[in-house]
This record gives C-alpha cells, structure tokens and sequence, in this order.
C-alpha cells in the first residue's frame, strides 16, 4: 500500500512541476517516440505469451510472390494456387 501510495505522490509531483513550468516545451518534441517505443515494448512482452503469428519475422516467405506481381491488370488469386 506505502509503495503505491508513494508512486502515485511522485506521479503528482511530476504532473504539478509540468503544468507550473510549462515544460511540455521541451519535452514535447519527443513524445511521438517515446510512445512508439513504449508501445513497441508493451507488443514485445505480449507476442511470446500469444500464438499469434502475424508479425514481422526476417525471412518470412508465407505469402505468395503472385500478390506483389506489378505485371498482372487483375487482383489473381492467389490462394488457390
């Protein structure tokens, strides 16, 4: 209880310091990052955990070469190859 009640004090110091100084100014430029950083962290931590299987692996090779044909006027179908 003392550890939350300890973090949630420090949660509001940091919040007052922000809106007292205005400090949005300096950090600001960096929070896009930092949330793709963070998210990219959280989606790390779930994708072991899950089955899941569609994301970005090097040499994935499931997808038929048939779908980035450029040559072709119509959508093939590729799935029935």
């Amino acid at each position: 209880m003392n550890s939350l009640l300890l973090k949630l004090y420090f949660i509001r110091k940091i919040k007052g310091l922000f809106m007292r100084f205005r400090l949005d100014f300096i950090f600001g430029p960096f929070s896009g990052i930092v949330m793709f950083i963070s998210y990219l962290a959280k989606l790390s931590k779930w994708r072991p955990k899950n089955s899941f299987n569609d994301f970005y692996m090097e040499g994935r090779r499931d997808l038929p070469d048939c779908l980035y044909d450029q040559n072709s006027s119509s959508m093939p179908n590729c799935w029935d190859l």
